[in-house]
């Protein structure tokens, strides 16, 4: 989980990172956008005086552009909308003539755009799904050699010595290294107790033998006297 978590985040603070140099460093969106708002502004400027004209003009630039379109007076009432109402501002146009303000132009991106959102949503919502399954796949291969070699080390506290560490033939790294001393260790302990055996068990024997003569010779004087 943590590695699949480090992974969205690192994505995140990367995008972050981006925009924010972008915002810095590139200053050519704000003027494309102040650009608009000088167009727009124009535009409106020449028909405002003419109800048909302006009626028409906002009509065009909403269907062309796709977007929903109000238009407010100097003392913000609203004198037309077209399409749906506005939820989210994308360009804010002012109206002005010789005497001053005349309204305000408010564009906001249609049901196209919003629908556009969520199909660009969903492919980055399933590219985050398939990075967090194999992270977990990758943690979980990068985690197994370890929970053997706890496994295995528990056996040989136990007493299991003949327990050892499956080593894989292309395996390399510090687990393979700590895996291999492990299983040298198994080995050495196991054969240490042997011969601790072996030395007993001849020990015991060459002890047999003489033990077995002072037992004789014992019943033999006992018997006679």
């Amino acid at each position: 989980m943590w590695f699949g978590a480090t992974i969205l985040i690192t994505a995140v603070a990367a995008i972050a990172t981006t925009g924010a140099i972008d915002r810095v460093g590139n200053s050519g969106w704000r003027r494309e956008h102040a650009r608009a708002q000088s167009f727009v502004g124009h535009q409106f400027q020449r028909v405002w005086g003419d109800p048909v004209a302006r009626d028409a003009l906002a009509r065009v630039i909403a269907e062309d552009f796709d977007t929903d379109l109000e238009l407010f007076d100097a003392t913000g009432r609203r004198l037309a909308r077209y399409g749906q109402p506005c939820r989210v501002q994308a360009l804010s146009a002012q109206v002005r003539g010789d005497a001053g303000p005349l309204g305000t132009v408010l564009l906001c991106p249609g049901r196209g755009r919003s629908g556009a959102s969520l199909r660009l949503a969903l492919p980055l919502l399933a590219v985050a799904i398939v990075l967090w399954a194999a992270s977990g796949l990758i943690s979980r291969r990068l985690a197994r050699p370890l929970v053997d070699l706890a496994h295995v080390a528990h056996e040989i506290g136990t007493g299991k010595l003949s327990s050892r560490v499956r080593l894989d033939r292309h395996g390399q790294g510090e687990v393979s290294v700590v895996a291999e001393a492990v299983n040298d260790m198994a080995a050495r302990i196991e054969r240490q107790l042997a011969d601790q055996r072996e030395l007993l068990a001849a020990v015991s024997h060459e002890l047999r033998t003489p033990l077995a003569r002072i037992r004789l010779l014992t019943e033999m004087a006992r018997g006679g006297g």
